[in-house]
Order: structure tokens, then sequence, then C-alpha cells
């Protein structure tokens, strides 16, 4: 188990970058970030990131419970990374004839944010294995191989456990998953 929580895993605190052909992620915004520590924890409700646990009747966390809930929240970051990649843009770039750029674009954002805002409620509800079963997920096999798809579901299912007993709290133990060791 790492020392450190970030506390709110979301894209929006996950910034982008290129160096030298190569894409480098480094997180942003670390408010809610904890050392490991004995005093109690409290998440912010951050909607279609948060681990199921997090919400307004749990506000307090021990440290390695916010640690799982990091990890929840990462492996729904993975999870809409990997359908953006997969599925290409969600929907129409284009602006229709009465819409301007900017029109288009809010219009573009809130039925992306609407999508996987229904996405993560299916996962919040039925856990990992209604990613794993879908036909974007399946997909990965015949795109990347079968050795692939099953690296790719045991991640989902380490980091996506809807009981955070069984969820992994070591990225070390995902990184094995996806075949990456560490």
């Amino acid at each position: 188990m790492s020392d450190l929580i970030h506390g709110d895993l979301n894209p929006k605190n996950i910034l982008v970058f290129e160096a030298n052909g190569h894409i480098l992620p480094k997180l942003a915004d670390f408010s809610f970030s904890f050392q490991d520590t004995k005093a109690a924890i409290k998440l912010p409700l951050t909607k279609d990131w948060n681990a199921p646990e997090v919400n307004k009747a749990y506000p307090d966390f021990t440290f390695e419970q916010a640690v799982k809930a990091d990890i929840f929240s990462l492996g729904l970051i993975f999870a809409w990374l990997l359908s953006t990649v997969i599925n290409g843009p969600l929907f129409d770039q284009s602006p229709s004839k009465n819409e301007s750029e900017a029109q288009a674009k809010r219009t573009r954002e809130a039925k992306i944010s609407f999508a996987w805002s229904e996405q993560t409620k299916r996962i919040r509800i039925y856990g990992p294995e209604v990613l794993v079963k879908s036909d974007m997920f399946q997909s990965i096999g015949s795109c990347l191989g079968q050795l692939a798809l099953e690296r790719f579901t045991r991640f989902f299912m380490l980091a996506l456990a809807l009981d955070h007993k069984e969820r992994s709290s070591n990225c070390s133990e995902l990184l094995n998953a996806l075949g990456q060791p560490r």
C-alpha cells in the first residue's frame, strides 16, 4: 500500500503532456490528498468518479479505505480511456447548421457526460462484470488478442470490485495484472 492518496481522482485532475513523442500524464489538484494517517479522512463527492462507498452516508474513511476508493476511481478512469480509444469519438464532431462551434462543443460534452454517467451507474450497481461482458470490452480480444483481454479483465476485477474488502489496494498488483511487473 502506498503512503499517499490523491482523494479526488477524475479526468479533470489529470493533465496530459507530450514529451519526446510520449504521452505523459500528471496528477493535479492535491487538495484532498493525505499521507498515511490515523485520522478520519473526508473524501469529496465527485459525480461519476467515486467508489460506491463514497457517499453522504459514509463521510469518514480510514487511510486504507481511502486508498481503495482511489483505486476504484483509477479503474473508472482506465475504463473511460479504454472506451474512448475503442469507440473513438462518441458522437458526431461537426456542428449542425443551426448551431455554432461552441454550442456543438457544449452539446457533445453533455452527451458524453450523460453516456459516461449511465455507464458508471451500471458499474456501481452491477460491478465490473457489466464492463468486462460488454461488447465494447470484448472487442479488445479481436483488436489486441486474448491475452490482452484476460489482462484487462483481471485489472478491472481488482480495481472495480464493489466490495472494498475485495478491491486491490496496491498499484503494483494492478500493474502486474496488466502484465507490467513493478
